[in-house]
Order: C-alpha cells, then structure tokens, then sequence
C-alpha cells in the first residue's frame, strides 16, 4: 500500500463558502477508482504550522502514478490547487519493515 499525505494551509477564511467548495472538490477525488481511502482532518497542533491534512490510500506505486496522471486529479489541482492552497507540504509513503 503507498500512503499519499499533504499537510497544508488555504488561502481563504475558515468555514468561509470557498473553504466548503475546496474541500467537496477535494472529496470527489474519491471518484478515481485507483483511490482506496481518502481522508481530511483538521490540524489541532500548535507544533505544526499546516491547518488541513489529506491522507489517501493507494494498491501499489503504479496506482498512485495513475491518479497523478488522472484527467480528474489534474483538474482539480489546475482550478483548485495551485490557485487557493497557501502552502504545503507532501509526503509519499511506502511499508517499511527491518529484517533481523
């Protein structure tokens, strides 16, 4: 399984309509069938600067570069994404184990 995760910030105002139209158009991504899970939370930490997280679930590597490729993921990001996301930070994750 490879986990998708992004923290990041919005440009617009909390419980603002442009904060509820952003996250029902990040919630449709869930339409792509190579996207297992996908869930948002909101940051309570003081330790960490990002507002928002998105965690999705995805079979395999090549799943996950089909949804990057995705007509539908590259809309969002294009008219959702680059123009009201503030700042992010990404991270892509893959199982880990150590073998003794």
């Amino acid at each position: 399984m490879i986990q998708h995760m992004v923290m990041f910030n919005l440009k617009h105002r909390e419980n603002s309509l442009q904060e509820k139209i952003f996250f029902v158009q990040l919630q449709n991504l869930t339409l792509i069938p190579t996207v297992k899970t996908l869930n948002i939370s909101r940051q309570f930490s003081q330790l960490n600067p990002y507002q928002y997280a998105v965690s999705m679930m995805f079979d395999s590597q090549k799943s996950y570069h089909n949804y990057l490729k995705n007509e539908q993921h590259e809309h969002f990001v294009k008219s959702y994404w680059l123009p009201e996301v503030a700042e992010f930070l990404e991270v892509d994750l893959m199982p880990f184990s150590i073998e003794n």
